[in-house]
């Protein structure tokens, strides 16, 4: 069972966390950490894995082609394809500044999840979708706009088909489209998606729900509880500027993304992605005001 479920995660540094879910499932029932220990030690005793200094486990190619090749006669792969997406989707968070280490750790094990074909389970689907979105936050941390960009638009299509257009899960994912597009410049369509999310948030959540604030609201609220050099609300800070310039308050917007870009300056760090990206769009809004008559 522990050799199935690993032979179907990236073959190198598979983190022990993402065997817990096996724990939980074997034959419908928990089994035991002794019960665990003892397969695993029998699995290094015969070299079908290997532990490395940090306590993750390796699977040599050949024996990860071999147990695909068995699962797939046995005709039980789909089961351990499953078990395997669930357990990343489980283990892996959202990819903001907080988390991109470990985000960066568990990427070829969600690449190699996420390259599995779809079992058909509602369950399955919504990890899947979960964790495109997740992994959508990584490489937008990163600035690595078009991967983030792929994975968002998976991670919509999949939300949409199984929960439905106006959850707050797709909504969620299409708010984090439209800030990529953002960041890659195209205004047009970031402002198109954002209106449309907006009004899709008050309609099923209504207007005072923490997610249909305005941004002013969310801004203050960031500041009091995060400080205001917190990662969360210098995204706030951003956010409200783009709201002011669409709504024409060109030199408020300006002022408060000038503001923003000093503080991640200190923060993250000049060559941080985030404020690269908030430094060209500064340039880019300064140039706009002195074309305007």
């Amino acid at each position: 069972e522990i050799l199935s479920l690993i032979n179907l995660f990236d073959r190198q540094a598979i983190p022990p966390k993402f065997l817990s879910y096996n724990k939980q499932q074997h034959a419908g029932e928990p089994i035991t950490e002794i019960q665990f220990v003892k397969a695993l030690g029998v699995l290094k005793a015969f070299s079908f894995i290997t532990e490395d200094k940090d306590h993750n486990l390796d699977m040599h190619r050949l024996v990860q082609l071999v147990t695909r090749k068995w699962l797939a006669n046995r005709g039980t792969i789909q089961r351990f394809t499953g078990q395997a997406l669930l357990a990343v989707s489980q283990a892996y968070p959202y990819g903001n500044y907080e988390n991109h280490v470990i985000c960066g750790a568990y990427l070829p094990h969600a690449q190699a999840v996420l390259d599995s074909k779809d079992t058909g389970f509602k369950d399955e689907r919504v990890a899947r979708a979960s964790l495109l979105h997740c992994v959508a936050g990584f490489f937008s941390s990163q600035g690595q706009w078009k991967d983030a960009e792929r994975f968002q638009l998976n991670a919509i299509k999949w939300r949409k088909a199984v929960l439905d257009n106006e959850h707050p899960d797709t909504l969620n994912s299409i708010a984090n489209l439209a800030s990529t597009h953002q960041n890659q410049g195209r205004w047009k369509e970031a402002e198109t998606l954002g209106v449309q999310g907006m009004d899709m948030r008050k309609k099923v959540l209504g207007n005072e729900h923490p997610s249909t604030l305005n941004s002013v609201q969310v801004m203050k609220m960031y500041k009091k509880v995060l400080g205001d050099e917190h990662p969360d609300t210098l995204t706030s800070m951003n956010n409200l500027a783009y709201t002011w310039k669409s709504q024409g308050r060109y030199e408020d917007a300006l002022t408060l993304l000038q503001n923003c870009l000093h503080l991640q300056q200190q923060k993250l760090g000049p060559d941080h992605p985030n404020t690269i990206s908030t430094h060209t769009t500064l340039t880019h809004w300064t140039k706009e005001t002195t074309q305007t008559p």
